[in-house]
């Protein structure tokens, strides 16, 4: 089966939700939800790829206006559908910004 670039940005399109780069307690802040109203699209490099606690994968996306942490999908979502992601990689990113903690939304 290809994994043509097309799918993963479609992948990437539907699933990601990012935020200022913060660390933020998972088990005292709720879940991020998906706001369309707060689309943005974003381009960058892939700074560092993580996995959190609760088995989502997150990018570090270094963009001309900062970093973004972009959290993408499960991690075992991702390998079923045999989607990686690597540092150094260039991505597209359409989501809904969200602001963690005290940061300004940018």
């Amino acid at each position: 089966m290809l994994r043509p670039v097309s799918c993963k940005s479609v992948l990437v399109v539907v699933l990601i939700v990012f935020s200022a780069l913060l660390t933020v307690n998972a088990q005292t802040a709720p879940a991020p939800k998906y706001d369309k109203s707060s689309e943005v699209k974003v381009k960058g490099v892939i700074d560092d790829v993580k996995t959190a606690a609760d088995n989502i994968v997150h990018l570090t996306l270094k963009t001309e206006k900062g970093s973004l942490d972009v959290a993408v999908a499960p991690e075992k979502f991702l390998k079923e559908m045999e989607i990686t992601f690597a540092k150094g990689e260039t991505v597209e990113v359409l989501g809904s910004q969200v602001v963690a903690g005290d940061a300004p939304a940018k």
